[in-house]
């Protein structure tokens, strides 16, 4: 898929870019691929989950480039393709603004007219299940309706920026979740925090996404039931 899309190559001849190897499917030559276009390459032979992984390459970051605190880390899932000149709208917008967590304009389509989940409000269990049997998600938020830069509950993992100290505060994505959720979750602490995400709208890339979750007694139904469950527990204990 990285290769397909070719985005990460782009990004690399501007940007410290960084992939963690998670799949034995897809790891033949893609060390070879990552090494002629720039971007460092992980591969621990370990099938980690979406926060682990994450908190892995800060760590290698850390290590390696030794970033300042105010540098800009952000997570970027595979299948998003996003341009260097919107990452440097992005660094424009962090040098006014000063945010330490943000999110994104995300489309399913490359003409930019199909608004991706990106933003949404704080579930509650029952808008877990109703989105599951129900296909209604009352969490969703109309981004027709939002135009300019504002703060949001939530914002999607495929596509987050961290200050650096900030997801450092914050310890990173927790690793009791495998996939799904750890977006709510950080995002989640971060306002406890007081430090609530921002949504910059002038900022659009394409979301490839596949919703594994939605087949019923998948792996991922399961990994996203079990999300679900330990989100709600700790809401009920972080106040």
């Amino acid at each position: 898929m990285i290769k397909n899309i070719h985005c990460l190559p782009d990004l690399a001849k501007k940007y410290k870019v960084v992939v963690k190897e998670n799949s034995e499917r897809y790891r033949s030559g893609f060390d070879v691929f990552c090494l002629e276009n720039n971007i460092d390459y992980i591969d621990d032979k370990k099938n980690l989950g979406f926060g682990e992984n994450n908190n892995l390459i800060f760590k290698y970051i850390q290590d390696k480039f030794n970033p300042k605190d105010n540098d800009l880390f952000i997570v970027l899932n595979p299948d998003v393709l996003i341009t260097c000149e919107e990452i440097e709208k992005i660094i424009s917008l962090h040098d006014q603004y000063h945010f330490k967590l943000a999110g994104i304009n995300l489309f399913t389509d490359e003409n930019f007219t199909i608004h991706d989940k990106g933003i949404r409000h704080y579930p509650v269990l029952s808008d877990f299940f109703k989105s599951f049997f129900l296909g209604k998600n009352d969490t969703v938020i109309n981004r027709k309706e939002v135009n300019d830069i504002a703060y949001v509950d939530w914002l999607a993992g495929s596509f987050m920026i961290f200050e650096v100290s900030h997801y450092a505060n914050l310890k990173g994505f927790d690793e009791r979740y495998f996939m799904y959720c750890e977006d709510i979750d950080i995002c989640y602490r971060s306002t406890k925090k007081n430090i609530k995400p921002l949504y910059l709208p002038m900022v659009k890339a394409v979301h490839y996404a596949q919703y594994n979750n939605r087949k019923i007694f998948s792996r991922h139904f399961f990994w996203h039931i079990k999300s679900i469950l330990i989100f709600t527990i700790k809401k009920m204990i972080i106040k």
